[in-house]
């Protein structure tokens, strides 16, 4: 599995948004995030996958994103985001209350 981590603010803007396709094998990560901050499927070019994850690892709830017009809100508690090609969360595992090791 390949992980791309987000880190600046530019990086986080962008996120999925003008690729020509999702990677089949990798993990995004939003490295800080806060409560409230949103995520769109705008300008994604296939369905995704979005976990929001709290500060130990505890995964509070996936989303199966559909572009273009999924939005939705990060929960209260998340500091880490991660997103994937759909169908890829359940399949490596990232369900509701699971923990997920990420470096900050």
């Amino acid at each position: 599995m390949r992980i791309i981590v987000f880190e600046t603010a530019e990086e986080r803007a962008v996120g999925l948004q003008n690729r020509r396709y999702i990677e089949e094998e990798t993990l995004f990560l939003f490295a800080e995030i806060g409560p409230g901050d949103t995520f769109h499927s705008q300008n994604v070019p296939e369905p995704f996958d979005l976990a929001f994850l709290d500060g130990g690892g505890r995964v509070l709830v996936v989303y199966g994103m559909r572009p273009p017009h999924d939005l939705v809100e990060a929960p209260p508690g998340a500091v880490r985001a991660l997103e994937a090609k759909g169908g890829r969360m359940a399949r490596w595992g990232i369900v509701n209350g699971s923990v997920v090791s990420v470096a900050p």
